[in-house]
């Protein structure tokens, strides 16, 4: 019959606007990952997105917060000049490794592998609360 062939295209069609409206609105969400460490135990660092105050990091802290997709731009404006850049997709976790060497106290800031970003959201015990939402 006809009937059972259109009632399941209509589920399919039903199904792929869903999948659009609901990845049309999705936020990217961003993790700032600082995990434990001996260089710069005393230090944390304000975490920038843009002109918007993320929060303050520390070591074995991270910060986790959504913002719509978009370029994202983090910073430390107090301690460094350097900026990090990427372009944050709808519906995608972005990781983010904030660390200082004995060398030099600014902080470094690298965008990391969704593995290597999980890995090292592991030896993160605590989480500052992230002003931005």
């Amino acid at each position: 019959m006809f009937v059972v062939p259109a009632l399941a295209g209509l589920n399919r069609l039903k199904a792929g606007l869903r999948t659009f409206f609901v990845s049309s609105i999705l936020p990217s969400r961003r993790y700032v990952l600082r995990p434990g460490t001996f260089v710069g135990g005393a230090v944390s660092f304000e975490v920038q997105e843009g002109s918007r105050v993320v929060g303050r990091i520390g070591p074995g802290g991270y910060l986790c917060w959504e913002r719509p997709p978009g370029e994202v731009s983090l910073v430390d404006p107090k301690v460094t000049y350097e900026t990090l850049r990427f372009e944050a997709e709808k519906g995608r976790t972005y990781y983010v490794g904030w660390s200082i060497s004995m060398f030099d106290p600014s902080p470094r800031m690298t965008l990391l592998s969704e593995d290597a970003g999980r890995k090292t959201l592991q030896q993160c015990s605590h989480k500052p609360k992230a002003s931005a939402k």
